[in-house]
């Protein structure tokens, strides 16, 4: 994400990137802001996202589409735990109008795309914003 952030911010498009945590019981806001401000995110581009657990799995699963599944609670993670929370590595190109505009795999050939189809979904000459 922060190299996307990179590439899009240098574009000169008005795009932004949301995270959304899929494990609010951890990810609280502190925890979000200081990964944050670990990849440098410009919070004029790349906003953090998290909530109470219903409206997140709620989010992912009815809006995004996308599957999610459950964590051992804070208490019980073991170290080696802490990431092990099934979840989409896939991103959503979302539009001005919040229609889904399409789905990409976190590879490079997937990333690329997702760059090429965001800029020019928020061209200026793009109806479809």
């Amino acid at each position: 994400m922060a190299k996307i952030q990179d590439r899009l911010a240098q574009s000169g498009r008005k795009i932004r990137l949301v995270s959304l945590s899929v494990d609010p019981d951890h990810d609280r806001p502190d925890v979000l802001a200081e990964y944050a401000r670990g990849y440098r995110a410009d919070p004029r581009i790349w906003t953090f996202l998290t909530g109470p657990v219903d409206e997140v799995k709620s989010a992912v699963v009815a809006g995004f589409k996308l599957p999610i599944g459950d964590a051992p609670p804070p208490g019980e993670r073991k170290p080696s735990e802490a990431f092990e929370i099934l979840h989409s590595e896939r991103f959503v190109l979302i539009d001005g109008e919040l229609q889904i505009r399409g789905y990409y795999d976190s590879d490079p050939a997937g990333v690329e795309k997702l760059m090429r189809d965001a800029i020019q979904l928020a061209s200026p000459g793009d109806t479809r914003r």
